[in-house]
């Protein structure tokens, strides 16, 4: 029954607790933080920390007289060396040096420290004596409950940690693992980054665990578990190789390569996994009972490495840079291990639950409330998707992605970055797509009718979602139009639907049978079917427009002269020819059209949407 429940939560709710951090966008400030060295003796059992926290920055002005970090007021702050005084208050701990830097000069103070961390907020280091556990958990902002620093996502910085513990103990971290030194009863653990990260992903764990060891190439997996889970475990991470294979072919080498990845089993209150640098804590449901969902967490939680941990988050009104990639790669592996109606059906699990969710009409997925919810993960999943089938090339897609990663590879990103890279790297104009399903709020909900006339189909969309009540548009996307033939098969024609009100006449070149609206479900959206009408009449013999197989191609019945003349969206015109029998036209280029037939004095217009 436990695990039963515990299983609908987790489909039904994030990963994480829908937490608010203290400051969503970044805090001007003077100095970069260069390297943090935390050393500290750590006392499972009287919950509590004792040592100091050393950091070295860099001035970024003349005359730097001083510098404030994050700080709980939980833990009192007993000396501070390199200064000549400090105030601890609120939360922070603003620090007068001892003498004023110039721009560029580098510089460290140690901060000494003891007490009993905050968990404040559901964030900062718990105990749990009773089991012989302790860890960090500090997304978004609860490093500052347990250790004095800059904490914010954009400044990243190296950590070195020294933790001191019983003997009986592990310590799992961030990084490598230079040494483990034994004196009397206790044991010193030292880890350390070579790369710089943000201080929500530094993390420590402590607990008896043991150790079970694989390699990816020759980079070392290290996976802290229980003692009695082991046999379990090695279930659970026993993919985690292909996964990395999997996501550096896709995205760019594993941006970690030098360290390590590894796992840490934990015991945690409503959350499942979390992407600490190199070492994703993850509960110990999950590691207990191996299963189809234990396999998501763990390639979710890898996938930060790429888009979170390397690529992070500029700050936290960004947070769907983080989770929702991370998301959208669930299903891409579903797509790699089970094809590609395995990765649709993940997608439409997301949009079921995004159409199911109160949130979809109050919460935009940029700058969201709550932080973490089914808008950062699920529905920006499905933009993903929707991204995917807007550029409908893969390769290109794809390659987008990679390219933005390695563009932004161990820095932070803004949606505003993001979305002009894309444009600059596509070669379309993505700012309506950011703005209709992004910066705002809901998706198109569809009223819609057909009708058969003969060889011709006439669909009408009615976008009739409430513009004026919520924060949200008139949508602009791509749409397929599934059109069934007689044989039983079904040609897709795709249209640009972008008005309240939209008229499509599609010539699909036999008399068509039914027709379908969006029949694989790539657009977040809800459709109703108003009306279908299926009859024929005889239709006067006239020039018409064709659609096969994403081409097009004008026809004539007769071996009379046509002119056809081709325009661009802003009514320049591309080509003028006059023809007889049958033309194809050859559109080299993405975008709108408007195609002109004439004969005589009849006119015909249309306006299609060509996608290359």
């Amino acid at each position: 029954m436990i695990g039963k429940i515990f299983i609908i939560w987790l489909l039904n709710s994030p990963l994480k607790p829908n937490l608010k951090p203290l400051s969503l966008s970044l805090t001007s400030h003077d100095f970069d933080i260069i390297s943090y060295d935390l050393n500290l003796w750590v006392d499972v059992y009287a919950e509590t920390l004792k040592g100091y926290n050393e950091i070295k920055f860099m001035s970024l002005k003349n005359g730097l007289d001083s510098i404030f970090l994050h700080f709980t007021d939980s833990l009192n702050v007993d000396s501070i060396v390199n200064s000549r005084s400090f105030i601890h208050t609120s939360g922070n701990l603003l620090i007068y040096l001892n003498t004023p830097l110039d721009s560029g000069a580098i510089d460290s103070v140690k901060i000494f420290y003891k007490g009993t961390p905050s968990t404040e907020g559901g964030v900062g280091f718990f105990f749990y004596p009773s089991s012989n556990l302790a860890y960090s958990f500090t997304e978004p902002d609860g490093a500052r409950n347990w250790f004095p620093c800059f904490d914010e996502p954009a400044e990243k910085a190296k950590i070195s940690f020294h933790i001191k513990v019983l003997d009986t103990f592990v310590v799992a971290g961030n990084g490598v693992l230079d040494s483990v030194q034994y004196k009397g009863d206790t044991a010193i653990y030292h880890w350390r980054t070579n790369y710089g990260i943000s201080t929500y992903l530094m993390a420590i764990s402590i607990h008896p665990y043991a150790i079970l060891s694989d390699t990816w190439q020759l980079m070392p997996i290290m996976n802290f578990v229980y003692p009695a889970d082991t046999s379990d475990a090695e279930i659970v991470f026993q993919n985690t190789p292909e996964m990395l294979s999997f996501l550096s072919d896709k995205f760019g080498e594993y941006p970690f390569v030098s360290e390590k990845y590894g796992h840490a089993e934990v015991l945690a209150y409503g959350w499942g996994a979390m992407e600490h640098a190199t070492i994703t804590f993850i509960h110990q449901y999950f590691v207990q009972n191996p299963s189809f969902y234990s396999e998501m967490v763990v390639l979710h939680e890898l996938a930060h490495h790429w888009f979170g941990n390397s690529v992070t988050c500029e700050d936290w009104t960004d947070i769907w840079l983080n989770e929702g990639f991370a998301s959208y790669c669930e299903a891409l592996w579903r797509e790699y291990k089970s094809g590609y109606p395995a990765y649709m059906n993940y997608i439409h699990n997301f949009q079921n639950n995004v159409l199911s969710s109160s949130l979809e009409w109050t919460s935009p997925i940029y700058d969201p409330n709550p932080l973490f919810s089914v808008i950062t993960y699920d529905k920006a999943a499905c933009v993903l998707h929707m991204l995917r089938f807007l550029i409908n090339d893969d390769t290109l897609f794809f390659n987008s992605l990679k390219d933005y990663h390695l563009t932004f590879k161990y820095d932070n990103a803004t949606t505003e970055e993001l979305k002009n890279f894309l444009i600059q790297r596509t070669g379309i104009d993505l700012n309506k797509f950011f703005d209709q399903w992004i910066y705002k709020v809901g998706h198109p909900q569809i009223e819609w009718s057909y009708k058969i006339l003969n060889d011709t189909v006439l669909v009408e969309i009615w976008q009739v979602q409430d513009t004026s009540l919520y924060n949200t548009s008139i949508f602009e996307f791509p749409l397929e139009i599934g059109i069934l033939r007689q044989a039983g098969d079904t040609v897709f024609v795709r249209v640009i639907d972008s008005l309240q009100y939209q008229k499509f006449r599609i010539y699909p070149g036999f008399v068509a049978q039914d027709v379908y609206l969006d029949p694989h479900r790539n657009i977040l959206m809800e459709k109703t079917l108003l009306a279908e009408e299926k009859f024929s009449y005889k239709e006067k013999q006239d020039i018409k427009l064709v659609i096969k197989n994403g081409k097009y191609f004008v026809k004539s019945p007769d071996k009379k002269n046509y002119k056809i003349t081709l325009y661009d969206v802003n009514g320049r015109k591309i080509f003028e020819k006059e023809k007889c029998g049958i033309f194809k036209i050859n559109l080299k280029k993405s975008g709108n059209f408007i195609i002109l037939l004439q004969r005589n004095k009849k006119k015909k217009y249309f306006k299609i949407w060509n996608i290359r």
